[in-house]
């Protein structure tokens, strides 16, 4: 019997990273195992246990739908229940006191309900460890995970936890008349108009937020299961994309936005300027009203002209109201075309845009997916990756 027992911590404490690694593959998809066995790599676990405890941190983080005791206990030697035991020992230990640490009272828990919709509704809400952050340090304890998840089942009827998905802060404002009001006013713009002559244009980048990834968060219960957000602020934007689909027919060639005012020799190697895209120079990679009337000029004129059967026959752009699409010299080209110009309501494009419901979406999954095949680390790799990866989320079905 001791023998036994002497060979199951020898085991419990030794990490075999060679079969870590292949169970982490057959769980996850290849970028999100890279990068989950990278963290642990870089973590060290010394044994099991700290095992256990990295990859709970790296899969909550990139893959927080699969952040379970079932999946920690797929890849180490631990069943469930002593996963569970292992994530559940306490944060911080700030005193040697044995026994079960006091509890918060009823009154003191109802508080934090309304802290927790509160903090939901401003965009900011609470993961299990940031609440359990915040309970110890206004109540003075030393609670565990196990707390959080009792609290959560005691005032289910309140609230959720669910994985949530980042949305610019300025987002959090749209009302639902502003969508209703932009729906009147669209089907009586959309009267006597063909189809194939319905564009919606927009900007996005390829690197749109610096904290982009989604989270479990602490939610209202009335969210419904897989629209929960929490708000992050844009920034670190490298490229921009000004991309225009049609109602139907094919899309409008992108006109790409750079930061730099020189154009590598072998971007071109591939690629057509002015057939495949168009490429400007802007300071800091943003769209700007000069940007958007070249984009006019060379790329949905053009475009547009193929398709009219007279120089009279009007086209509509679906467009949203930020400042570079509303120049002067914007609407003055617009007009002496026949271009109408609609605009979305503010911060409601990942709403009512059908770029950003489908087109982007897609658009920003095939540049992960050829970045992991063709690294983008020359602007020429750059430019064939996004142009190639627009091509594939805007071909017609």
């Amino acid at each position: 019997m001791i023998e036994n027992s002497s060979k199951k911590r020898t085991y419990e404490s030794s990490v075999d990273f060679s079969t870590v690694h292949d169970k982490i593959i057959q769980i996850f998809s290849p970028n999100t195992a890279d990068t989950v066995y990278n963290d642990i790599s870089n973590a060290s676990p010394s044994d099991n246990f700290e095992l256990v405890k990295s990859l709970h941190s790296s899969i909550s983080i990139h893959s927080p739908a699969k952040d379970s005791c079932r999946t920690i206990a797929f890849i180490t030697p631990f069943g469930k229940t002593r996963v569970d035991s292992i994530l559940n020992t306490p944060l911080e230990q700030k005193s040697k006191q044995k026994g079960k640490p006091l509890s918060i009272d009823a009154k003191e828990e109802e508080k934090l309900v309304k802290l927790c919709i509160q903090k939901y509704d401003e965009g900011d809400p609470f993961t299990q460890r940031t609440f359990l952050d915040y309970v110890n340090q206004t109540y003075e304890k030393t609670l565990t995970y196990n707390y959080s998840r009792y609290f959560l089942k005691r005032y289910q009827s309140n609230l959720d936890e669910q994985i949530a998905t980042p949305l610019e802060s300025k987002r959090y404002v749209v009302t639902q008349d502003s969508g209703l009001e932009y729906k009147n006013k669209l089907t009586q713009k959309l009267d006597g108009i063909r189809a194939e002559l319905i564009f919606c244009m927009d900007e996005t980048g390829v690197q749109e937020f610096v904290d982009s990834k989604k989270r479990r968060v602490i939610c209202p219960k009335e969210i419904v299961k897989g629209s929960a957000k929490f708000k992050v602020n844009r920034d670190n934007r490298l490229v921009s994309v000004i991309g225009c689909i049609p109602l139907i027919g094919f899309s409008v060639k992108p006109m790409l936005l750079i930061k730099r005012q020189t154009i590598d020799e072998d971007t071109y190697s591939k690629l057509i300027l002015g057939l495949d895209l168009e490429i400007r120079s802007s300071p800091k990679g943003y769209s700007t009203s000069i940007a958007f009337v070249h984009w006019i000029n060379d790329c949905f004129i053009p475009h547009i002209n193929k398709i009219k059967t007279n120089i009279n026959e009007k086209t509509l752009l679906l467009a949203d109201g930020h400042s570079s699409h509303s120049s002067q010299e914007a609407n003055d080209l617009l007009l002496s075309n026949n271009i109408d110009l609609f605009f979305i309501p503010p911060h409601s494009s990942h709403l009512l845009s059908p770029l950003d419901l489908t087109t982007f979406s897609i658009f920003k999954r095939e540049i992960r997916r050829l970045s992991t095949i063709v690294p983008s680390t020359t602007q020429a790799k750059l430019v064939d990756n996004i142009v190639r990866s627009y091509q594939t989320a805007t071909v017609p079905y």
